[in-house]
């Protein structure tokens, strides 16, 4: 299969991508490599082959580093939107087979209050606090990120509503805890994929989406 044997066979191949192994006490790299049969003038049968290397490992980190861009929030280095509806499609789909999954959506309390007072960069501070302060309380298998503006959005796997309520009501704990940049509160939604109840994820946004605006209307910071 690589171009070199291809070649030799009589067949071409067109900037083919391999990791080339790494030398001892050296990294690997990524070679675009293509490859062309040399053939006799007269008979045309193979006599060789010519086949030229390109490293392209800064290349491949560079898109890397754009497709990492894509689902990152670039404020809060958290998975974007775009990133948790990736995981949430996935987490439906993994539903249909049983696993049960729970979805939680929270809205930093008088978020607008804090930017009208203090200024937009404190306002963002406040929004690279709460993001460290969810992040850093939960496990690695379950997501947190940013949902859009002062909103954000956790994804725990395999608990029931019971215990994700549970989990969001220690979210908030900690949150009221915060004293750097700014005293915040929030407010908190949940909904769940378990059992017999396995909405879709579009059904399990709004869902959540009702409960969070119900917490604003009974008095904020609650679940």
């Amino acid at each position: 299969e690589q171009p070199i044997a291809r070649a030799l066979q009589g067949l071409g191949t067109d900037y083919t991508e391999i990791a080339a192994p790494a030398a001892v006490g050296s990294m690997g790299c990524w070679v675009s490599v293509s490859g062309r049969p040399l053939r006799d003038d007269e008979s045309g049968q193979v006599t060789g082959a010519v086949v030229t290397f390109r490293d392209i490992s800064a290349l491949r980190a560079a898109r890397e580093h754009v497709a990492e861009l894509a689902l990152t929030d670039e404020l809060t280095g958290l998975p974007n939107r775009r990133a948790f509806s990736s995981c949430l499609q996935r987490l439906v789909a993994e539903g249909g087979r049983g696993r049960n999954f729970a979805l939680v959506l929270l809205d930093i309390d008088h978020f607008k209050r804090i930017n009208d007072n203090y200024g937009h960069p404190v306002g963002d501070q406040v929004l690279v606090a709460v993001g460290r302060c969810l992040s850093g309380r939960v496990r690695s298998v379950d997501f947190v990120g940013r949902f859009g503006g002062e909103e954000f959005c956790m994804l725990y796997v395999d608990v029931d509503l019971e215990r994700a309520l549970g989990l969001a009501e220690e979210q908030r704990r900690n949150l009221q805890a915060l004293t750097q940049p700014h005293r915040v509160t929030a407010s908190f939604g949940v909904s769940a994929s378990y059992g017999d109840h396995r909405p879709d994820a579009d059904r399990l946004i709004a869902l959540a989406d009702a409960a969070l605006y119900r917490a604003k209307r009974e008095g904020r910071n609650r679940v």
